[in-house]
């Protein structure tokens, strides 16, 4: 038999391990589809800055970036805290660039192709 108090107990207790258990799983949970955005095409000589969304908070990543040349380059970025991060790409020369977002693993989470003009 319970009595008020061994309810209250046990009550505080539930409560107590749902709050932790949620607190374990905060990161996941915030982490969405990451989506890359940002100009389609750029000219010679511009920049234009790309924006990642639902990235896993206070996680590091790698911007890979793949030149029309073919030349990859990959440069490691903490995401903020809130899954997001941006990226600044100059443009060097005409063709196709790609920005690829790959996660610890090497896994890619996003891409896009950017086009070079003239």
């Amino acid at each position: 038999m319970f009595n008020f108090y061994s309810k209250t107990a046990i009550g505080i207790a539930s409560r107590l391990l749902a709050l932790v258990a949620s607190a374990m799983l905060v990161p996941q949970a915030m982490a969405g589809n990451p989506s890359l955005s940002g100009p389609s095409i750029l000219t010679v000589a511009s920049a234009g800055v790309f924006k990642a969304t639902g990235l896993t908070p206070n996680t590091s990543v790698t911007v890979a970036v793949t030149t029309p040349q073919g030349a990859e380059a990959h440069y490691g970025v903490m995401v903020s805290s809130d899954g997001t991060l941006k990226y600044k790409l100059k443009s060097n020369s005409p063709g196709i660039y790609q920005l690829r977002i790959l996660d610890s693993s090497g896994k890619e989470l996003s891409m896009v192709n950017i086009n070079s003009v003239p």
